[in-house]
């Protein structure tokens, strides 16, 4: 009897340490994380993950990226990977669909910039936004001074007048369809981005023929190419063009692009994060402790800086040294707008742009 109790004693021992072994290989399981080579954030997401692998957390995290969304796709059928990095738009249909998996930490989540705040429900819980691109109104050094960007209209009318009396060509855009998305959004108008369907549309009509005004003074850049380095050489004044391109100026004064009419400060974007697609909670706990890492460490802010994105952590003032870093705070009162999947713009806006070019150089 006596053997028997020591033989149960002694499998009671070996079961523990295995279950303490168990434990220990189950916490050190790496979190895996997905994203499609070539979005904005993709490039340095390795980086961001060998960089925090380095710090030595409990749970590593492992990143595999792939060739294409469909690539993707065809893989989150099978397997679910604790993050997948994605736009906010994948990220809302997948929390609208309940396939997102919410994070509690407590009493202190991530904190973000007010131009992020209410964007969704899983912001800050299911869905962690690393950074936006956003439309910004660049000023070259040699801009002259009788351009005002009060308004949009008060530019493009500055602009007309600088092209009459100068010669030169004032202003260019790297997307009429984001110009007009942008408008038309800060005066609540549809936009569909077909030209036969926004005449009817009085604020589409008006900034129209603000745009073939300029453009009649040969004031307007209708060419597609380099704008940055347009504005660098003097050869444009202003330029409304998307962050991204914005990721390594220095010498440009960026701005907000000016409110159209009298409309809300909204601010076209798009947004790149992780969504914590997990299939199971057993991963949630790395998972969180990278998020948190993320919000809180200066790599994320500059990762995110890099990458022409405006950075969605709060960062201090301290940090606010570059053009681009400046942003986030002139930006402060705006509201991000974050068209739909199926909005016109989306759909129609680079055939939009190309026949709003071909039109407008009808009258330069």
């Amino acid at each position: 009897m006596k053997k028997w109790i020591v033989i149960c004693l002694l499998l009671a021992v070996l079961a523990g340490l295995s279950g303490c072994t168990l434990r220990e290989q189950t916490d050190s399981v790496p979190i895996e994380l997905w994203y499609v080579r070539g979005d904005p954030f993709a490039d340095i997401m390795e980086e961001l993950a060998e960089e925090y692998n380095a710090t030595n957390p409990r749970v590593p995290v492992n990143t595999q990226g792939f060739d294409s969304t469909s690539d993707l796709g065809r893989s989150l059928d099978s397997a679910r990977p604790e993050l997948l990095l994605c736009d906010q738009r994948r990220a809302f249909t997948l929390y609208d669909q309940g396939k997102l998996k919410s994070i509690d930490f407590g009493k202190k989540g991530p904190q973000y910039a007010p131009l992020f705040e209410g964007l969704s429900g899983c912001i800050g819980s299911s869905y962690f936004p690393l950074g936006a691109e956003v439309p910004v109104l660049a000023i070259s050094p040699s801009m002259p001074g009788s351009i005002r960007t009060d308004t949009l209209e008060l530019l493009l009318l500055s602009a007309s007048d600088a092209a009459e009396k100068t010669g030169n060509v004032q202003f260019g855009t790297d997307s009429f369809a984001t110009l007009f998305a942008n408008a038309m959004a800060q005066t609540d108008t549809a936009f569909a981005a077909v030209r036969a369907e926004d005449v009817q549309q009085p604020s589409y009509v008006k900034l129209y023929n603000l745009l073939a005004g300029c453009a009649y003074q040969g004031g307007v850049w209708l060419k597609e190419g380099d704008l940055v380095s347009m504005l660098q050489n003097g050869q444009l004044s202003c330029a409304i063009c998307m962050s991204t391109t914005l990721k390594d100026v220095s010498d440009l004064q960026l701005e907000p692009v000016p409110v159209f009419g009298e409309g809300q400060r909204l601010c076209l974007g798009q947004c790149q994060g992780l969504a914590v697609t997990a299939a199971f909670d057993s991963g949630l706990r790395g998972t969180a402790e990278f998020i948190k890492w993320l919000s809180t460490s200066k790599a994320a802010v500059e990762t995110s800086l890099r990458a022409g994105l405006l950075p969605a952590a709060a960062i201090d003032d301290e940090a606010l040294d570059a053009p681009l870093r400046q942003m986030v705070t002139k930006l402060e009162g705006y509201h991000l707008y974050l068209p739909e999947r199926n909005s016109g713009y989306l759909l129609n806006g680079t055939a939009f742009d190309s026949n709003t070019r071909s039109l407008l150089a009808l009258l330069s």
